[in-house]
């Protein structure tokens, strides 16, 4: 049996971490350098934040994973292999999302998956029959998968492992007929500007998997963190996508994850 002194003990040591940490993470992985003892650190992250001792071991080995690692700059054109973690994000949303299954097997006239580093991935679709309809959805950020095919969810207070269904958030309102025409105008100069096999590689930035579905011809393409510059017809036609969403939904999780998603293309709101 553990002495209640030594739990105690971890218990505080622990409260004094998470004061001195960036996160909960780097404050269990303080107190696992200090060889404060498995046992001890599990039963004390079970306490300090109320999760089960179950998910506290977790909880411990996924921070001491977390900070254990390093991350290798990746090394000239990789293509879509690892660590290109983003396509990994993209298939793990569609073989376990239920709703993200959904929507993208719908039927859009224009559909872009946004795929961002570290804030939440996003689909917009926009659908011409009967009536213009721009939808939405947006999951909650989460970590991973790695090269073993792990995934974490960050919630607060520490990373749990993924092992339950992501928190998703859905919207749709109708588009007037006028924007149609730039956005059929600026679809076009993106299929016509983007390389399809360019595949960007890095530890920041958004992957962008889109496809234009017009005159019975549809078209796919990729692209990573689009600028103006490099990606003039692409850019517009994804910032336009972006601003139609941030204009019809101006508050909640739907336009927080615009926003943020927002950032990579250009500045901020």
């Amino acid at each position: 049996m553990i002495p209640m002194t030594a739990a105690l003990d971890a218990e505080q040591r622990l409260r004094a971490a998470l004061l001195e940490s960036e996160s909960a993470a780097e404050a269990i992985w303080r107190l696992h350098e200090a060889r404060v003892g498995h046992i001890l650190l599990s039963r004390a992250v079970a306490t300090v934040f109320g999760l089960t001792l179950l998910e506290a071991r977790q909880a411990v080995a996924g921070a001491v994973e977390c900070q254990g690692i390093q991350h290798p700059e990746p090394q000239g054109e990789v293509g879509l292999c690892w660590p290109d973690r983003e396509a990994g994000v993209l298939d793990y949303l569609e073989r376990n999302s239920p709703l993200w299954q959904h929507q993208a097997a719908q039927p859009a006239a224009y559909q872009a998956h946004f795929l961002p580093s570290w804030e939440a991935p996003m689909l917009l679709s926009v659908e011409l029959q009967p009536v213009p309809i721009l939808k939405v959805l947006v999951a909650e950020p989460f970590s991973g998968p790695d090269s073993q095919g792990r995934v974490r969810v960050p919630r607060w207070p520490v990373p749990i492992s993924m092992n339950t269904a992501l928190k998703s958030w859905s919207a749709q309102a109708l588009l007037t007929e006028r924007v149609l025409p730039a956005l059929e105008h600026r679809a076009i100069a993106a299929v016509q500007d983007v390389d399809i096999q360019a595949s960007g590689v890095g530890i920041d930035g958004i992957t962008i998997l889109a496809s234009v579905h017009l005159k019975g011809q549809v078209t796919r393409f990729r692209v990573w963190s689009p600028t103006p510059e490099r990606d003039p017809g692409a850019h517009a036609f994804l910032s336009l996508l972006l601003n139609l969403t941030l204009d019809h939904f101006p508050q909640g999780k739907i336009h927080a994850a615009a926003r943020d998603v927002a950032g990579y293309l250009f500045p901020r709101r």
